[in-house]
């Protein structure tokens, strides 16, 4: 799709002491213009599954910070559930 591009990144080893594994994606539209980021916590990890929760999200236009959502804003709402 020319008009969206979408990137995912996966931390599971070799992390730092202080940094917990996690999964970031990354939404880029109309040729970067606008951009979403979303960090998911890695909870649980067996051979089939995965338990991840959402962490933060937050959105730019024109590099400018639009929307930042962190894991309190998500609590009680769908997107605090486990996905």
């Amino acid at each position: 799709n020319p008009f969206r591009s979408s990137t995912r990144q996966v931390f599971l080893e070799n992390l730092s002491n202080d940094d917990d594994a996690h999964i970031i994606d990354r939404t880029s539209m109309f040729g970067g213009l606008f951009k979403i980021s979303r960090r998911y916590g890695v909870y649980g990890l067996t051979r089939t599954s995965i338990d991840l929760d959402l962490m933060n999200s937050e959105s730019k236009f024109i590099g400018m910070p639009v929307n930042r959502k962190d894991r309190d804003d998500f609590l009680g709402t769908k997107y605090g559930s486990p996905l």
